[in-house]
């Protein structure tokens, strides 16, 4: 789990089977982690990316899981269709209106909000939210204000370039009661945030 081994306790001291949003899944290692933690969490794993999203469901295949579901889209302010763009690097692709010049293959793709997927799962409780989703976190996150009462934690990778910061930061403030900030660098700072002082 390296540098997200903060949400373990969170995971273990949930009371029911958790729901995961695992936003940015990418091959799945998050995923992994959360489910070697919790074997019963239900994980949701959302990757835009064909190619990756591919790999990602191999990867469910082979786990042989039956509460552990894929889902080709990228995370959002709204249900629609986006440009994304691949990089070289997995990990770095992403819409593609976030960078001035195109620097790698191209491809549409789906998009979904959380209101969207609460709907579609007919989810009631989300036990961690996690975003890892290159600069749509802001816009994800303003859409969603009104459903983030359902969430318990949330673990998100900020990309400062593509993102108001300071104004996200106020709003995650404002709907969780602890925030824990951890510099990674590269213009990349790994938010945990939390409704309860003791996860």
């Amino acid at each position: 789990m390296g540098e997200y081994h903060a949400i373990i306790p969170a995971l273990r001291a949930a009371a029911h089977a958790p729901v995961v949003i695992d936003g940015g899944a990418n091959i799945g290692t998050f995923s992994i982690a959360v489910l070697n933690a919790r074997p019963d969490a239900i994980v949701y794993a959302f990757e835009p990316s064909a190619e990756t999203f591919a790999v990602l469901s191999r990867n469910i295949s082979a786990s042989r899981l039956t509460h552990w579901y894929g889902v080709q889209a990228a995370l959002w302010q709204e249900d629609g269709q986006l440009l994304f763009q691949n990089e070289a690097r997995s990990t770095a692709s992403h819409l593609a209106h976030f960078k001035k010049q195109n620097a790698g293959p191209r491809e549409e793709v789906k998009s979904v909000s959380l209101d969207s997927m609460i709907k579609q799962y007919r989810i009631d409780h989300i036990c961690l939210l996690k975003l890892d989703i290159e600069g749509a976190e802001e816009a994800f996150l303003r859409a969603a204000q009104d459903k983030l009462w359902m969430v318990d934690h949330l673990l998100m990778e900020a990309h400062l370039p593509r993102i108001n910061y300071p104004d996200l930061l106020q709003l995650i403030k404002r709907n969780f009661t602890v925030v824990q900030e951890l510099k990674k660098g590269a213009g990349k700072t790994l938010v945990f945030a939390t409704r309860t002082s003791s996860s």
